[in-house]
């Protein structure tokens, strides 16, 4: 994951993606492609790859 940005908990809605830096007007933040995985191939992701936080 970039630099630029963290995921952490948030009073909202549980977990929140943050920045980390000012971003100028009409950069791109986050590029995401979302794609179907099967379970077999979630458990074997690692935890920032699940973007699992620990605090």
């Amino acid at each position: 994951m970039s630099r630029d940005i963290f995921i952490k908990k948030s009073n909202l809605h549980g977990r929140g993606v943050f920045a980390s830096r000012d971003f100028k007007k009409g950069e791109i933040v986050l590029s995401w492609h979302p794609k179907k995985i099967t379970k077999k191939q979630v458990n074997e992701l690692s935890d920032m790859e699940k973007g699992v936080c620990t605090f």
